[in-house]
């Protein structure tokens, strides 16, 4: 946001709106600190559509629209690896700075092709974490599914922000998805 859009969040969404779903083809990944996963990585990559290598892309737009869909695609990568399966019918509740922007809301529905809430309180980052906690502390799943712990807790708390466009899966398909894992393995190699 500060560079690219003189740090104005106004700017920068309309930058990342400007930009089609998919990027062209681009996809970049920027980890300004090291990361966890994958495991103490840190800087800037970039894949043009043909997945060569590029120090920068030609516009501010590309850009921005790399930044947001690469963080939103690895969370989708990472969270299938584990296991997570997400659709139509599929719930993503955001929290944190990133639920009071529309745009990246929009990204995030997309890319997990799935309604995305927030929470009416911006700043409930931890709040996951105290739910998976209240739910062990009622029993865990030998009594109620955290799924059904948790309808019960947020059903009043939580609003509709994003629903994904009608193209998300095609555009968000499998091919993004080998691409990201592609990139992260040869950003991996490369460390």
């Amino acid at each position: 946001r500060n560079e690219h859009a003189s740090g104005c969040w106004d700017t920068f969404n309309k930058l990342l709106d400007s930009t089609p779903r998919g990027n062209f083809g681009n996809l970049g990944v920027y980890y300004d600190l090291p990361e966890i996963i994958p495991a103490g990585v840190q800087g800037d990559f970039r894949i043009n559509k043909s997945d060569d290598a590029v120090k920068k892309f030609a516009s501010a737009e590309t850009e921005i629209r790399a930044l947001i869909e690469g963080q939103v695609i690895a969370k989708r990568f990472h969270a299938e690896r584990m296991g997570f399966r997400l659709g139509e019918n599929g719930r993503v509740l955001v929290t944190g700075g990133a639920s009071a922007n529309q745009a990246i809301l929009q990204v995030i529905a997309d890319v997990f092709n799935s309604s995305v809430y927030c929470l009416q309180e911006v700043n409930s980052a931890a709040l996951g974490g105290a739910y998976r906690a209240l739910h062990l502390f009622q029993g865990g799943s030998e009594k109620k599914s955290y799924e059904e712990m948790l309808a019960t807790k947020l059903d009043s708390e939580i609003s509709l922000a994003a629903q994904p466009n009608k193209d998300a899966a095609k555009i968000y398909d499998t091919e993004i998805i080998s691409r990201f894992s592609k990139l992260e393995d040869s950003i991996k190699s490369s460390t």
